[in-house]
């Protein structure tokens, strides 16, 4: 296999290539998918700090900055604005520190794991820069879940490392330190890293139980600051409701044939490479290690994430990506005969050229996920800069108004009773916000002038059938555009 893959590792740096040019749109461009959330999360850090009040969201009933969202990612944005005075400089300029870091951290510890220096190179550029890693690290940019990988892996590394040694300090301390700063980039992540652990415990003997035990409760006293809060507070905000506790993965399973498929295939190759490690290293204990470790790619596999208490509230991206870097791993690191090595490598380097051609095709332009493509923007720079006081965009389906608010965030520091994030806001708010959206839709203008007043509501802006409800119950003449309206209460 080892000449297929020096071929697969040089198509792979041109997909990472690529995919690098692109990024570098996020100087001039505005992201308009989950990107503008971590935009202005990176604001709240810049402008207010870490677990402050940012009174542009929930405006009048508090927004507390990193309250229900891990903070690392932002912590890392601070010497880039530091140095560039620019949010969307110092968002672009993590992504790529945690792209290069990731594959350099692959190479570097790639003795850890048993990989060769082709072996580690593949694995960290397949890996980070596959169609759905794209997708979700550099289009979508959940710059927080890409930081997690890069820390899952460290720590799934250090694992394999003391497999075969006996825990000591070092162990404890460096686990501990790793799993701390994995929860800090995403809570998926760190579910996802204690199942490796799980069959770390079991494989190794009774006397490593203590140190291995020992290191992840240190991971999780180092995080405490963050999650402690979190469990104290969730219970108040919409967070904690049925809508977000059980209908996160459920929700997001691939609708369309092509994508349902792909989510049988990964995971189905990844139990089949970790089948293969098994009967090729002819070590009963291996079985304990490897069954705690597939037990996330077993429940998406038969699709019973959706009732598994905490797994349900991870996002069904991170049951395609984990089998990946099980069966990528586990692919690499087994011996086969000559006539099977020779198979696999035709097909890793048909698949890093298949990738290289998508990628080219579909992911060579930030267009699609530029906010000027939405009407929403042209509505910002018409109201935005109009706008001095509270504000509400009634609701409007789509990616485009969430972004609409990031960008009043980032560019106005305007406030709004809304937010980004529905999740993060507090129950009585969401109250008084659905009863005003629906006595607008009702034309109930007694109650609409009553909840405004309590919500301290100045400017409204709607679109369609919207500006005709307002119409009916507000005095004021509106600013317009295109079909959004804007009234001033």
């Amino acid at each position: 296999m080892k000449s297929y893959l020096k071929f697969s590792v040089f198509v792979m740096i041109l997909v990472a290539a690529i995919t690098m040019s692109t990024i570098l749109q996020y100087q001039e461009i505005f992201n308009n998918r989950d990107g503008s959330s971590y935009i202005a999360r990176i604001y709240f850090m810049n402008k207010y700090g870490y677990f402050q009040n940012a009174p542009n969201w929930n405006h009048g009933y508090g927004y507390t900055s990193f309250l229900f969202y891990p903070p690392l990612f932002a912590f890392f944005s601070i010497p880039f604005f530091i140095i560039t005075g620019s949010v969307l400089y110092a968002y672009m300029g993590i992504m790529v520190i945690f792209s290069v870091a990731a594959i350099a951290l692959i190479y570097v510890l790639r003795y850890m794991a048993g990989l060769g220096k082709l072996q580690s190179l593949f694995l960290g550029l397949f890996f980070f820069f596959n169609p759905i890693a794209i997708s979700r690290f550099y289009r979508t940019v959940r710059v927080s879940e890409q930081l997690g990988w890069l820390f899952l892996i460290v720590g799934f590394f250090l694992i394999l490392y003391y497999k075969e040694r006996k825990t000591d300090r070092k162990f404890f301390c460096l686990y501990g330190i790793i799993s701390a700063l994995t929860m800090l980039s995403h809570t998926a992540n760190f579910i996802l890293l204690t199942f490796a652990l799980m069959g770390f415990f079991l494989y190794k003997r009774r006397e490593d139980w203590i140190p291995i035990s020992g290191a992840f409760v240190l991971g999780m006293v180092l995080s405490s600051f963050w999650w402690v809060p979190f469990i104290i507070n969730e219970g108040d905000y919409l967070l904690s409701t049925e809508q977000f506790m059980n209908n996160t993965v459920l929700g997001s399973f691939p609708k369309n044939m092509l994508f349902a498929s792909i989510s049988f295939i990964i995971p189905l190759i990844a139990i089949v490479f970790m089948y293969m490690h098994i009967r090729n290293c002819r070590r009963g204990r291996e079985l304990l290690f490897l069954v705690p470790l597939s037990i996330p790619v077993l429940l998406f596999l038969f699709r019973l994430t959706p009732y598994i208490p905490i797994i349900n509230r991870m996002g069904t991206g991170f049951f395609f990506l984990y089998p990946v870097l099980l069966g990528a791993y586990y692919m690499l690191k087994t011996k086969y005969d000559s006539k099977s090595d020779r198979i696999l490598g035709v097909g890793v380097l048909v698949i890093s050229v298949f990738v290289l051609v998508f990628t080219s095709m579909f992911y060579s332009s930030m267009e699609k996920v530029d906010f000027r493509s939405c009407d929403e923007y042209g509505m910002a720079q018409k109201f935005f800069p109009e706008i001095n006081g509270t504000y509400e965009i009634l609701p409007i389906s789509g990616y485009c108004r969430y972004t609409a608010i990031a960008y009043a965030t980032v560019f106005y520091d305007l406030n709004t009773t809304g937010n980004w994030h529905p999740e993060a806001t507090p129950k009585s708010l969401e109250a008084k916000r659905l009863k005003l959206f629906s006595a607008i839709d009702n034309r109930n203008c007694s109650k609409v002038n009553e909840l405004l007043n309590e919500l301290r509501i100045e400017y409204l802006i709607g679109r369609d059938g919207q500006c005709d409800a307002l119409k009916h119950c507000l005095s004021t003449m509106p600013d317009t555009y295109e079909d959004f309206c804007m009234y001033r209460v």
